[in-house]
């Protein structure tokens, strides 16, 4: 039997490399959300930044992964999966592959932190990664605690709504 499939739903930060953003670029790459430009170097663990020649001019980024060094020029989009794999996408790939969520980010947003957690979940489980289960599962809980609270919060207005309804009347 035929059956049809969706591909997984997926979470990821991006950011598109242009050059005034120079910092925000390193502290993805770094992984250090606190660096200054004095703390920027131009290379890491995951990535080289070609300064053209030696002009001083900012260049291509190129991001280490597993098969090499890939090659990212400004206006591609640097993204970071559930992981913390980074991978360069140009412009037109990354407007065909993703779109953004307009929901806030993900530390700001409750309800779209909690679905990024049960993707990684569900990822960690499929993937037996004990340890990655236990630190999901533990933030999980209490994203879900607070959706709780807001959603008892939400049942508790529509009862006013409703009874002010029915006291004036109205339909």
């Amino acid at each position: 039997m035929i059956k049809q499939y969706r591909k997984k739903q997926i979470f990821i930060k991006a950011i598109q490399y242009l050059t005034e953003n120079t910092l925000d670029i390193y502290r993805l790459l770094s992984r250090n959300e606190n660096a200054t430009y004095e703390d920027i170097w131009t290379s890491g663990d995951n990535f080289l930044i070609d300064f053209c020649n030696g002009t001083g001019v900012l260049g291509d980024l190129l991001i280490k992964s597993g098969s090499g060094h890939i090659r990212c020029r400004p206006g591609d989009w640097i993204t970071e999966d559930s992981k913390g794999c980074i991978y360069p996408y140009d412009n037109d790939t990354f407007k065909k592959l993703f779109d953004e969520w307009e929901f806030g980010s993900f530390e700001g947003n409750t309800s779209v932190r909690s679905l990024e957690l049960i993707a990684n979940y569900h990822e960690a489980i499929v993937n037996g990664e004990q340890k990655l289960i236990d630190k999901t599962a533990d933030e999980l809980t209490k994203h879900l605690s607070i959706l709780e609270k807001r959603i008892k919060r939400l049942e508790n207005h529509i009862m006013k709504i409703d009874s002010t309804i029915i006291e004036t009347g109205e339909k």
